[in-house]
């Protein structure tokens, strides 16, 4: 009889039908990003924060987004496992641009969907690429999950189909 491999310590856990389970730990910065949010009133939220409550995809109080994803993201920390909550439904004709790292393998940087609703947050960059990866800086302990990117440059649906957006040298899509 076979018996099932031991997984390295190094991954994160996974629940019994074998999905990545994700938590904030409690050195997290939670950052909620709304397109009905406010950049100048909007804050960060800790993993123990009482509007953040158990799930912090869904705040069990009411959370004061940032509406813009710059602004949100000047809250994140490098080598840190902040987390970046795009609302659901929502969606931003701008890029997520460059990540900062995470702490360490269970500890990582984390961009996801928060709210009630089951459409995903959708990145629609007009003039760059929906998230940037500096090939040169390196990059680590990073989860990006459940954000719908869509590049309408290239839907011939669009008006502005065959319009090419502005690239640097990094890798991107």
């Amino acid at each position: 009889v076979a018996s099932e491999p031991e997984w390295p310590a190094r991954w994160l856990p996974t629940d019994d039908q074998g999905w990545t389970v994700l938590r904030p730990s409690t050195e997290s910065r939670l950052v909620y990003v709304s397109a009905n949010g406010d950049d100048d009133t909007a804050h960060a939220y800790s993993a123990a924060s009482l509007e953040v409550g158990s799930d912090s995809t869904q705040p069990a109080g009411k959370v004061q987004a940032y509406r813009t994803i710059a602004a949100a993201k000047a809250q994140l920390r490098p080598e840190h496992p902040d987390w970046l909550l795009l609302r659901r439904g929502d969606g931003w004709n701008e890029s997520l641009g460059t990540l900062p790292n995470g702490k360490g393998p269970t500890a990582p940087a984390v961009t996801s969907a928060y709210g009630p609703k089951p459409e995903r947050p959708i990145i629609m960059p007009a003039e760059q690429q929906g998230i940037q990866c500096d090939m040169k800086r390196g990059y680590h302990d990073i989860v990006v999950t459940g954000i719908e990117f869509y590049s309408y440059t290239k839907d011939p649906k669009h008006p502005d189909f065959g319009k090419q957006p502005t690239r640097g040298g990094d890798a991107g899509f």
